[in-house]
């Protein structure tokens, strides 16, 4: 689990934003440079302060209702509003708000959800598809209901037969089709070194790097929770653009291999010479 008062903390420009314009000259003039200043600004807070800014971390968004209690340990949130299809005259239907007492919902953000507001706030964009993300997030959903339904390898031929009476064989079978479902996005996945990465200059990866495979790069980051900086650190990766790019890049073409093969998009017809004609064409 990670610490969420270190991601409240974050990079300090919260903290280091509630000083005194006089206070943040004398920590920055202390410590040689404005980042370094700001990554030290959360012990120059009053106990004040720091509750402020924890509280503010689980602050609900007013849209969302008064309901749900603010929770700083909750983590960053995502708000979205939830439709439904309602009648619409006699053979008709609208599609509408179906939130309660017209409020919209929160969701608790993931790292794809933290990246891509990072990408934004730089006026960016995140590089991974809707269709790789999509993939990736089923693919943690699978894994997290296999690992929490009790169905493991070791007892699949004792399970798999179906139950005389009732209708407990059909869970089982469900739970067998997820079991495969995952085991094959696994298998697309692969082992291998992220080759991306082992492109990177030895003198840009930082000394105590170990490598990553495709497969810890999509688990980091759709099972783990890691966003990608994270995941380089966690594996002693130095921080760089060039590093970034290419965990990116392995990412992406994990996550364009747990596709599969797309559908090919619709062709044309070239005839040469006479076209046959239909009998139900008119001449």
């Amino acid at each position: 689990m990670k610490d969420r008062l270190s991601e409240i903390i974050g990079d300090g420009r919260a903290a280091f934003a509630l000083l005194r314009k006089e206070d943040q000259q004398a920590l920055i003039d202390e410590k040689g440079s404005r980042r370094r200043a700001e990554r030290s600004a959360w012990g120059r807070l009053t106990d004040e302060q720091r509750r402020g800014l924890i509280l503010q971390a689980g602050h609900v968004p007013e849209l969302c209702g008064d309901a749900a209690p603010v929770a700083p340990a909750r983590g960053p949130v995502r708000v979205f509003e939830t439709q439904a299809f309602y009648p619409k005259g006699e053979d008709e239907y609208e599609l509408k708000p179906a939130g309660y007492k017209g409020r919209k919902t929160m969701q608790l953000a993931d790292a794809i959800d933290i990246m891509a507001h990072e990408a934004a706030r730089k006026r960016g964009k995140l590089v991974l598809t809707a269709e790789q993300v999509a993939i990736g997030r089923e693919y943690a959903g699978l894994y997290e209901r296999y690992h929490a339904g009790g169905v493991r390898c070791a007892s699949l031929e004792v399970s798999g037969a179906r139950s005389a009476g009732g209708r407990g064989g059909d869970v089982t079978e469900a739970r067998l089709a997820e079991r495969d479902r995952l085991l094959a996005l696994q298998r697309r996945i692969g082992d291998g070194v992220a080759m991306p990465i082992r492109r990177v200059r030895p003198s840009k990866r930082g000394a105590d790097r170990r490598a990553i495979s495709d497969r810890q790069l999509v688990d980091g980051v759709f099972i783990e929770g890691l966003t990608v900086t994270e995941l380089l650190n966690k594996h002693g990766w130095a921080k760089s653009s060039t590093v970034t790019k290419a965990a990116f890049a392995g990412l992406a073409a994990a996550l364009e291999r747990m596709l599969g093969q797309r559908a090919l998009r619709p062709g044309r017809t070239t005839y040469f010479g006479v076209r046959p004609q239909s009998p139900f064409e008119r001449a």
